[in-house]
């Protein structure tokens, strides 16, 4: 039988992204390790693959219809009249874009409109693509509603936040806005890296060889949950474009927020008690959980700097090297011959370059604000490293 979905968790996790463990190539179904209230927080049934082919002809019929709703808006005004009844004003039609392909240009949209119309149409065939080709997790006919009912309504608040000229990223005469520039790239970049990592994924679980393994290559290397990453800027991408940066930021920071606190430590739960010593290495050698550099301790690092100190005999101190900046950081401890210490990321910390130097630090956190390395080779060379806040 079928656990339970949480439609409510559902519309806020959106499932466009899809667990990062390995699938059996023969859909059995595998026990769900975690807690129940994980289980609860979750949204997707981990370890069942369920065919649920009403559920996923649903979503996709609802997705591809999805664009025609953006397509009425933007171009014939859909429900600006109540935006109107109450006080607020919206941006003319404008001049319909001149492509020479005559079925883009019997749409009739300006080229912004036209623009935002295609960021609608990218997201629907690309979750269709995710939805019947890539997933392998049931998807049942009230999940498939609701996540199709929450994609059109980020879409739909881009595009009448497009409209009104209170909140309209097209400010200016001249085109392209600067708005549309950096949101169009913002979403063309998040919404490429999604799909990519996706068919990178599948393609590993598709060889039997990897029954049972998790997937830590291509651009999951880069980050254990790169597709949770990249699905937040293509969202922050697409509401700058049509509603400005404020908007923008207010998406991105919503999905950031949901990932970070929900969704990734309820599937890091399932990952540690299912796959055990193969996710414990995933994560020293991918120490990024949601997007490269987004994590705790590179932030601490680019808010910082570090001294390395050595005493005299004398008691004083002399300052070893002083670094300012995390690009610089990063680069000294991963390249200097010199250094005695090197960054072991995981575990937020630096560590001893050499391996035959027993070096043990007295506070390894890299929240904390100094770590004392003792050398028992040499009582007068006690490395210290201070990380100092700028802001």
């Amino acid at each position: 039988m079928m656990r339970r979905i949480n439609y409510r968790a559902l519309l806020i996790d959106q499932l466009s992204t899809v667990p990062i463990v390995a699938m059996p190539d023969k859909r059995e179904s595998n026990p769900d390790p975690r807690s129940e209230e994980a289980k609860r927080k979750d949204l997707i049934a981990r370890g069942d693959y369920t065919p649920t082919p009403a559920g996923k002809a649903t979503f996709v019929l609802l997705r591809a219809v999805e664009p025609y709703l953006q397509y009425s808006i933007l171009a014939h005004g859909l429900g600006t009249s109540l935006l109107h009844g109450v006080g607020l004003k919206t941006l003319p039609p404008g001049l319909p874009a001149r492509t020479g392909i005559s079925l883009i240009d019997r749409l009739g949209l300006s080229p912004y409109r036209l623009a935002l119309f295609g960021m609608a149409v990218g997201a629907a065939v690309k979750q269709n693509i995710w939805v019947t080709t890539l997933s392998g997790e049931p998807m049942p006919v009230g999940g498939a509603i609701g996540v199709s009912i929450f994609n059109g309504v980020f879409n739909t608040v881009a595009s009448y936040a497009f409209l009104v000229s209170a909140t309209s990223a097209s400010t200016e005469s001249d085109f392209p806005q600067p708005a549309l520039l950096i949101g169009g790239s913002m979403y063309v970049v998040g919404i490429v890296t999604e799909l990519v990592a996706e068919i990178q994924r599948k393609r590993f679980k598709a060889d039997p060889k990897n029954k049972g393994k998790v997937y830590a290559g291509g651009l999951w290397s880069f980050a254990r949950h790169i597709n949770y990453g990249a699905y937040t800027i293509w969202r922050a991408g697409y509401a700058m474009a049509g509603g400005g940066y404020a908007l923008g930021a207010l998406v991105g920071a919503f999905f950031t927020w949901d990932f970070t606190t929900r969704a990734i430590p309820i599937l890091n739960e399932y990952c540690e008690k299912r796959y055990g010593a193969q996710w414990e290495e995933f994560k020293r050698n991918t120490p990024y959980k949601f997007l490269p550099w987004n994590h705790r301790h590179a932030t601490l690092l680019m808010a910082a700097r570090i001294e390395f100190r050595v005493p005299r005999p004398s008691g004083s101190e002399r300052a070893w090297k002083v670094i300012t900046n995390a690009p610089k950081i990063i680069n000294f401890i991963r390249s200097s011959s010199t250094s005695p210490l090197k960054a072991d990321h995981t575990n937020h910390r630096l560590i001893p370059r050499a391996s035959d130097r027993l070096i043990y630090p007295q506070s390894a956190k890299a929240h904390s604000t100094k770590t004392v390395y003792h050398d028992n080779d040499n009582a007068n060379a006690n490395w210290r490293w201070t990380i100092i806040h700028s802001s």
